[in-house]
């Protein structure tokens, strides 16, 4: 019995897709073990021009990078915008944060925010967030920064700033 007309067409045409399907798989997986030795920016671009901290800048992060941090930081931020600001603060050091921080979480409260950068270091991470709040016009935003340190059992904030 022998192959009827095309068939041999559609032998390479499957063989090419294949080689095609396997490449792409390879590059996929190339990427990914890069990216996990990589920093967790992986291009920072920050207009020199803008005042504002969070504007003209371009952030690109490392899809692998450690989220911990940033989990601990939504955490905080979860807190605030339900209303549970004293509990939620409770934990940071004294100095580190407004003493008033709870009246203007209060006064301006919080619905949604936006990882904006993000600053390894050894043992801690400078999170900078944009922060959504409710009586802010459109698509104003208030920039909030967040210090996460490393211990034995997990990353704790530290460090709480937010501009109203």
């Amino acid at each position: 019995m022998r192959d009827g007309p095309g068939s041999s067409a559609r032998r390479m045409k499957y063989k090419y897709q294949l080689l095609i399907g396997a490449f792409t798989l390879i590059v996929v997986i190339a990427a990914f073990i890069f990216c996990l030795g990589q920093p967790s920016v992986l291009v920072h671009f920050k207009d020199q021009a803008a005042v504002d901290p969070g504007d003209g800048l371009f952030v690109i992060f490392n899809p692998t990078r450690n989220r911990e941090p940033e989990y601990a930081a939504n955490s905080l931020l979860e807190n605030f915008k339900v209303g549970r600001c004293h509990q939620a603060i409770g934990a940071l050091p004294k100095d580190e944060y407004s003493p008033n921080t709870c009246e203007k979480e209060e006064e301006y409260k919080l619905t949604s925010w936006k990882l904006a950068d993000r600053k390894d270091e050894t043992d801690k991470v400078i999170l900078h967030f944009k922060a959504s709040r409710k009586d802010h016009p459109g698509n104003a935003y208030g920039n909030v920064w967040i210090t996460a340190k490393k211990y034995k059992d997990g990353w704790k904030v530290v460090r709480y700033e937010a501009w109203y």
